[in-house]
């Protein structure tokens, strides 16, 4: 089985975009997010390339949770580091997806 490893501003935006669906939406939505994200973890953790890759670097993969979030994960042997959760309404310029 894969490891699974959350970079540091994985987790923060994570837990940001729950804030944000708890301040801006309804409950509801937070549980959605969380539900879809969870069952993305699962198939990722099963077959990590599942999910397209991305043209950035070498073994980094990405997969939309919503219609304005990405996750970018990186795929390393038997690990799989969680970079981003990426709000697509940000200057993709500033998308940094380094290895933590």
């Amino acid at each position: 089985m894969n490891e699974l490893i959350w970079s540091k501003p994985a987790q923060i935006e994570y837990w940001k975009n729950i804030d944000f669906l708890l301040k801006h939406w309804t409950e509801k939505e937070a549980i959605e997010f969380i539900t879809k994200t969870e069952g993305l973890l699962e198939i990722i953790i099963e077959n990590p390339r599942t999910f397209r890759k991305f043209n950035y670097r070498k073994n980094i993969h990405t997969v939309p949770i919503t219609k304005e979030i990405n996750l970018f994960y990186q795929v390393k042997k038997d690990k799989i580091e969680l970079l981003r959760f990426w709000n697509n309404y940000q200057d993709p310029k500033k998308l940094d997806l380094k290895e933590t």
